[in-house]
């Protein structure tokens, strides 16, 4: 059991790993926290998802204007992100001082690429 970060990342005050649906935590001292490996993880994950969203919406996507094309894109990929249940890595992000994905709504798939990056996977650019 873990007490006190808990509070700050919306959990019960008194937590115990067991209880948790999701998988990779580490505890350390008094935190309880996912791994960088686990978070990068959950980031590829969700990067495939919208990838796989955009190929399903392929059809939809080249009938928009090329001008808008890119946005349509990035609305593919912001709602196949928040098909998931994102609350616990939003907090997990935001208490290791990333971005949160809770304001990234025009360029969603950039965002998660960049906090890859920053967690140190290198190896991937932008697919557009």
């Amino acid at each position: 059991m873990v007490l006190g970060v808990a509070t700050q990342l919306g959990l019960p005050e008194v937590y115990n790993a067991d209880s948790c649906d999701h998988s990779g935590y580490q505890v350390t001292s008094t935190k309880k926290m996912k791994t960088k490996e686990n978070l990068l993880k959950e980031l590829k994950s969700i990067l495939n998802w919208m990838l796989i969203a955009e190929e399903k919406k392929k059809i939809y996507i080249n009938a928009v204007k090329a001008d808008f094309r890119n946005s349509a894109i990035n609305l593919v990929d912001y709602l196949a992100l928040h098909s998931q249940n994102i609350v616990l890595l939003q907090k997990h992000l935001h208490y290791v001082g990333l971005s949160s994905l809770a304001s990234s709504e025009s360029h969603i798939k950039t965002q998660v690429i960049n906090i890859m990056h920053w967690l140190g996977n290198e190896k991937l650019s932008l697919m557009r």
